[in-house]
C-alpha cells in the first residue's frame, strides 16, 4: 500500500486519538469556545457548501468551491486550472461533464451532517469541561 493509500484510509481514524488528547489537555473558557464555535461554523459551511456540489465516484466536480480550490485528485486540465491550496479569487472554468449548483440532497447524501452533529457534541463537550473546572 502506498503512502497517499495509507493516509487517505487512516486520516479520519487517526484523529481519534489525537482528539482524546486534545480534550484531555483542554482548558476551554468562554472565550475560547465562542471563538472556536465562530471559526467551526464557518468551516462547516465551507465543508457543507462543497458537499452540495460533489457527486463522489461520479463526475469530476468542478463548480461551486472546487472550481476555486480543487481536490487533490490527479485530473490534468482541472489540476491546471484550479490551485491546490490556497484558492483563486474568480472561479475556473473548465471544460468538464461537471455542472450545476449546489443540492440539499447532494448535502444529505453525502452524509455531512455528521459533522455538523460531531461539531456541536464537541462543543458541548467542551462546554461541560470549563463548567467542571470552575472553583
Amino acid at each position: 500500500m502506498s503512502s497517499t493509500a495509507f493516509f487517505a484510509r487512516w486520516r479520519v481514524r487517526a484523529g481519534y486519538p489525537l482528539a482524546a488528547v486534545v480534550l484531555w489537555l483542554a482548558r476551554p473558557s468562554p472565550q475560547s469556545i465562542l471563538a472556536g464555535a465562530i471559526i467551526g461554523a464557518i468551516g462547516l459551511w465551507i465543508r457543507a457548501r462543497a458537499a452540495g456540489y460533489l457527486q463522489k465516484q461520479q463526475v469530476l466536480t468542478v463548480t461551486g468551491p472546487y472550481a476555486y480550490t480543487r481536490n487533490p485528485l490527479a485530473f490534468q486540465e482541472y489540476a491546471r486550472a484550479v490551485p491546490l491550496f490556497f484558492p483563486r479569487l474568480t472561479p475556473a472554468k473548465v471544460s468538464a461533464e461537471s455542472v450545476g449548483a449546489f443540492s440539499l440532497a447532494q448535502y444529505k447524501k453525502n452524509r455531512e451532517y455528521r459533522a455538523a452533529i460531531g461539531f456541536l457534541l464537541l462543543l458541548l463537550v467542551f462546554i461541560m469541561i470549563w463548567r467542571l473546572r470552575l472553583p
